[in-house]
């Protein structure tokens, strides 16, 4: 993410100060989101390739325990994580046209997990921009200020983290199997989750093809980034950043942080936006 110009993420910034500006620059992006998806379009340029074989099936791996329709095109799933010990619910919107396998894309919610007023539907207009698109569209459920990241330890506040493995490793190959997908794959996150879905590309090469942030940070081990992890985990969520990657100085921090990890980035259509916090059209 491009900084605001007005915060100054030197190292010697007393974290008090960071915290302030952090707060300035985060209601600065949540206020000037556009609901416009627009760039989207690339994203189903991209996967509209050919079938890829799906992952086979593990002994541990997620499974479906219900599912049922909403309406003609919307199916909701409850999907058990064996990493996680739990059900997950996940909203899927079929294609318009299922005659044939089609891509899927991933939409990541904001910090509550889908459960607050950071989701896509309340922010923005992808599901109508959605409605006539040849494409999978999978919403997870859940995971508020987990950053959809792997949790070194449990939090007593937010329980047990490996949104990473879930979202990797076993909501893809359930969600292949169940609507006989392209195995093309896309993903998009606002908010924290523009952080995610930068993060999730480099831990499993080849998953995605496509990208897009907004209103992400990328850089999260710097002592600026860390206060934004800081800021939505600790003092919106409850939790406590030491059960996600320790303390300042574990490495845990450097090996989640995208912008260090950029290279692994390459070959991937990327898009990121971040508003400047300047009313524009959206704005009343």
């Amino acid at each position: 993410m491009k900084r605001s110009p007005d915060v100054d993420a030197g190292p010697a910034a007393a974290p008090v100060a960071d915290s302030v500006r952090v707060r300035a620059v985060i209601g600065k992006l949540c206020r000037s989101m556009v609901p416009a998806f627009v760039v989207l379009s690339a994203v189903f340029a991209v996967t509209a390739g050919g079938v890829t074989a799906a992952s086979p099936a593990r002994a541990d791996a997620a499974s479906i325990t219900g599912s049922w329709a909403e309406d003609e095109r919307t199916v909701q799933l409850r999907v058990h994580s064996a990493a996680m010990g739990q059900d997950i619910m996940v909203k899927v919107l079929r294609p318009a046209d299922r005659s044939a396998p089609r891509p899927t894309l991933y939409l990541l919610n904001g910090g509550g997990g889908g459960q607050d007023s950071a989701t896509w539907q309340k922010n923005t207009d992808v599901l109508r921009f959605l409605a006539d698109k040849d494409v999978n569209v999978v919403q997870p459920v859940g995971g508020r200020w987990s950053y959809y990241t792997d949790w070194r330890a449990p939090d007593p506040k937010l329980g047990v983290y490996k949104w990473k493995t879930f979202l990797t490793e076993e909501l893809p190959p359930v969600i292949d199997a169940e609507f006989a997908t392209t195995g093309v794959n896309a993903i998009a996150g606002l908010s924290t989750s523009g952080t995610s879905v930068l993060q999730l590309p480099i831990a499993k090469p080849g998953l995605y093809q496509a990208v897009a942030a907004y209103s992400g940070c990328a850089q999260v081990s710097d002592p600026l980034g860390r206060e934004f992890v800081k800021l939505a985990v600790e003092s919106w969520g409850g939790g406590d950043t030491e059960n996600m990657y320790g303390p300042p100085e574990d490495p845990m921090w450097a090996a989640n942080d995208p912008y260090l990890h950029a290279d692994q980035l390459r070959g991937i259509r990327l898009f990121l936006s971040t508003g400047t916090g300047v009313p524009g059209m959206y704005e009343e």
